[in-house]
């Protein structure tokens, strides 16, 4: 009867090697090869290990093999040859420069990539030549073209709570004001759907004229007053018209406007 086999003995090193390969290495397999190793010098049996990594027994005495022969290295997957890339590496650090001159305009970036190499390639394929050099698509932050006055800021903060504070006691009004603009197209791109084409969700959409909105906002009630104007841009006249409009119906008068920029 043959005896069962283990790995037996372990320096502190190899054991050190495992852990590591155990607890940090990407790959499932590799991280499974150091934990049957691991499992087998404490006493697992071959029998244990293939109901325990769902395995046969072959692969197990393969690891086991490959581990006392090549040591930990031997647990590691062989590199596979891979597709020739289809930009060699000058093409790839021209694509990236021309993609560089064009970050908002991805598709003619790409077919002048396309042109100026020769190669027919996709979007996604200029996507991973980007993060395999270290690039990726982020949202870019906006930051005021003029930089703001810190100690200035810092004043209009303690400024609008001290105003927040006489308004809770009663003493003053503190009222939010702000504009955006916008249209009725719908501007969601992507949502969670079941595959297959004929489950694809749809959301009506029409051209419409560009609406502009001012809104003030109590900071006691949280009540919001809007005036909507359609098409073009807002005027001084209608945001003074608006101040006024929305003034007459508190019935009281603006007595302090402050606008505080913010970074």
């Amino acid at each position: 009867m043959n005896r069962p086999r283990f790995i037996s003995s372990l320096t502190q090193e190899q054991y050190s090697d495992l852990d590591k390969i155990m607890k940090e290495s990407r790959s499932k397999r590799t991280r499974n090869r150091a934990h049957a190793i691991i499992l087998s010098n404490k006493g697992y049996t071959i029998g244990q290990l293939t109901d325990f990594f769902d395995v046969d027994r072959d692969t197990i005495t393969r690891w086991f093999n490959h581990f006392e022969k090549y040591d930990a290295v031997g647990l590691w997957d062989n590199l596979r040859p891979g597709r020739t890339p289809i930009l060699n590496e000058s093409e790839q650090e021209l694509a990236l420069k021309m993609g560089d001159k064009k970050q908002n305009e991805s598709k003619s970036a790409l077919q002048d990539i396309i042109e100026k190499t020769g190669k027919n390639l996709s979007h996604r394929t200029l996507k991973r030549i980007a993060k395999r050099h270290g690039l990726f698509l982020k949202r870019i932050k906006k930051v005021p073209k003029k930089p703001y006055n810190e100690s200035e800021f810092r004043q209009a903060q303690e400024d609008l709570k001290a105003f927040e504070t006489q308004a809770l006691e009663g003493k003053c009004e503190v009222v939010y004001f702000d504009a955006a603009g916008c249209d009725l197209t719908p501007c969601i791109s992507h949502a969670w759907q079941p595959i297959g084409t004929e489950n694809t969700l749809e959301v009506p959409s029409s051209r419409s004229k560009r609406l502009n909105i001012l809104g003030f906002l109590d900071s006691t009630g949280y009540e919001l007053t809007s005036f909507v104007f359609e098409g073009g841009t807002i005027s001084s006249a209608e945001v003074i018209a608006s101040i006024d409009e929305f003034c007459a119906g508190k019935g009281t008068q603006i007595r302090e406007v402050r606008f505080h920029r913010k970074p």
